[in-house]
């Protein structure tokens, strides 16, 4: 597989998710960003495969997506939302990625205590 192929690499790392195997999930979402780092439609799909291998990263593997999880929250927040209502992991993994812009993570739960 080509390298350059930052749309498939992000829905292999969901695929290798939902097949249970998080190591190579890990591999393609982080193949996925150094290919195509600022691709807007694919933040959201990111963040989900995110949320299904966040427990299992080391604090300094976590910090890494930081940008990921700003850049998510800023471009989609209606699915941001949705999918923070629906997963606790989903609401932790945003609120280390929000913790450090306190006007960020107020809105976040703004957002996220409205029906």
């Amino acid at each position: 597989m080509s390298p350059a192929k930052p749309y498939e690499l992000a829905r292999l790392a969901h695929l290798y998710l939902r097949l249970g195997n998080k190591e190579l999930a890990h591999n393609c979402l982080d193949l996925s960003i150094e290919t195509g780092p600022h691709i807007r439609p694919l933040y959201y799909t990111r963040l989900l495969t995110l949320e299904g291998i966040w427990e299992g990263l080391r604090f300094i593997e976590k910090s890494r997506y930081i940008p990921l999880i700003r850049a998510g929250f800023r471009y989609r927040q209606d699915l941001f939302i949705i999918a923070a209502k629906r997963s606790r992991a989903f609401r932790v993994m945003a609120t280390y990625g929000l913790l450090n812009d306190l006007p960020l993570l107020t809105e976040f739960f703004n957002l996220l205590r409205k029906p």
